[in-house]
């Protein structure tokens, strides 16, 4: 064989090389949740939902059975894949009322049912009805290291966000 049979023979083998070897560059790739598509392919946008396995909430996380729950209130989700926490939303907001500057949160009535607060600094400035020998007494506000820790004491009823000011 003379050498330029030898050489369009290995040009041809190293485009074919290239050709099987490339990968999906023509392909619909999950990312974020989306369907993203890469060169040209050849079928439609896929029909099923894009599930990238990236959980981003806390009803995804107690969805998987391999996800530890905490039993604490509100409720935390560890994803066993990433380690990120999610924390229940308990819905406090629903019985919420505005009241001069900031919002005030009504503690739920099945507080004291709770055995564990999540260990979470998000001050709130609780409103605490203190027990007197001689009536009237005036509660008074008292700042808890977030909203369980208030609300599981049983003379607190409402709470607003942040540290009280004196």
């Amino acid at each position: 064989m003379n050498k330029i049979t030898i050489i369009i023979l290995l040009i041809i083998f190293i485009a074919a090389g290239f050709f099987f070897l490339r990968g999906d560059e023509d392909a619909w790739i999950c990312e974020d949740g989306i369907w993203v598509k890469y060169g040209n392919p050849s079928t439609e946008v896929p029909t099923e939902p894009c599930d990238d396995g990236v959980v981003s909430n806390f009803e995804e996380c107690i969805a998987d059975a391999n996800n530890v729950v905490m039993e604490s209130f509100p409720r935390q989700c560890r994803d066993s894949k990433t380690g990120n926490s999610f924390v229940e939303d308990i819905g406090l907001n629903d019985n919420a009322s505005t009241t001069g500057t900031g919002e005030k949160f009504f503690c739920p009535a099945d507080r004291t049912e709770t055995d564990f607060c999540i260990e979470l600094y998000e001050p709130v400035c609780a409103t605490v009805n203190i027990q007197c020998i001689k009536a009237p007494c005036d509660p008074i506000k008292e700042t808890f290291s977030n909203s369980c820790t208030a609300c599981i004491n049983p003379l607190v009823e409402s709470y607003t966000q942040g540290e009280c000011k004196n």
